[in-house]
């Protein structure tokens, strides 16, 4: 399959970049900068408030895929020329994507994309003269949906990396965000997953509202606690479930696999609260080390720091 669009083979594989400059002693020297805690705060902030939980999403696909296929379905637009009908985004690219990062079924991803138009993320594009494609272009909606996650994304990185301020800086040109988002198709494609550093994480990290309820039970701490908290947090679970849009088998479920993974424990006041073990603050805290320096690399790549930056 061929999704490249910019003289890719000049470019080093994702992968190896991700391992020399995502590696586990990267994670552990970012995560010990001073003000870390305090970036990871605003960032989870960000997920939970940003998170649009919606229920017949919620039964195709997962928080990470339907994420995962909005970013590729950017990126197959970008790479759209006129002079080839069979380029852009089109639900056959999109099914052949998720076989082969085995993000769901073929029929599945077709269903998301259907559901994707249905609540006006995607659109028909102008009917071409091949009738064979059936090409989609991704709203206003999508795109300004993506940009305010990247702007409050790269507004918390800024606290501890340099390449937050030149993210934000390039935000507003489209060649940037072309490039960026097709080096974020290249770390996923090449197997890169923001779980590799944080270990027993991947058991939520694939569930609806998985990772985005542990995010929320780490902001539910005290004002004057620490961050993540170390003191006891409350939990809900009919709240989490109305805020996630998840049912409250779901969040049941999740919380005593968060449980019996040794993440929480309860208080001895059995008041509804726990405690948030060391290994789920560790993860948490790594999950988003990871991630700010996987955008870092991107951003990097895709040249937002080049004289045609701001």
């Amino acid at each position: 399959m061929q999704y490249e669009t910019t003289k890719a083979s000049a470019r080093p594989r994702p992968r190896a970049i991700y391992d020399e400059k995502i590696s586990a002693d990267a994670v552990a020297a970012l995560v010990a900068r001073p003000r870390f805690p305090e970036a990871v705060r605003s960032t989870a902030m960000t997920f939970v408030e940003l998170y649009r939980g919606n229920r017949l999403l919620n039964t195709l696909l997962n928080d990470r895929g339907r994420l995962v296929i909005s970013y590729f379905a950017l990126y197959l637009h970008h790479s759209y020329r006129a002079e080839d009908p069979l380029s852009g985004l089109t639900v056959s690219r999109v099914k052949e994507f998720c076989a082969e990062q085995k993000l769901c079924s073929a029929g599945r991803a077709e269903a998301i994309l259907m559901v994707m138009r249905l609540f006006g993320y995607l659109e028909q594009a102008p009917a071409s003269n091949d009738r064979r494609v059936r090409r989609l272009i991704p709203t206003d909606r999508l795109v300004s949906q993506l940009r305010e996650r990247w702007q409050r994304l790269f507004g918390a990185m800024a606290m501890v990396m340099p390449e937050g301020e030149q993210g934000l800086n390039a935000l507003d040109r489209q060649d940037f965000t072309a490039a960026f988002v097709a080096r974020l198709a290249d770390y996923f494609r090449s197997g890169v997953r923001l779980v590799d550093h944080a270990p027993g994480l991947d058991t939520f990290a694939d569930r609806n509202a998985g990772i985005i309820i542990l995010m929320n039970l780490m902001l539910s701490g005290d004002a004057s606690d620490t961050f993540p908290p170390t003191r006891p947090v409350p939990v809900s679970i009919s709240a989490l479930s109305k805020r996630f849009g998840v049912s409250r088998v779901h969040v049941r479920k999740l919380l005593r696999d968060v449980a019996a993974l040794g993440w929480t424990a309860p208080t001895n006041t059995d008041d509804g609260r726990v405690i948030l073990q060391q290994p789920m603050r560790q993860a948490m805290l790594n999950f988003m080390a990871t991630a700010f320096l996987l955008l870092a690399a991107a951003i990097r790549d895709a040249g937002a720091s080049g004289p045609s930056a701001r």
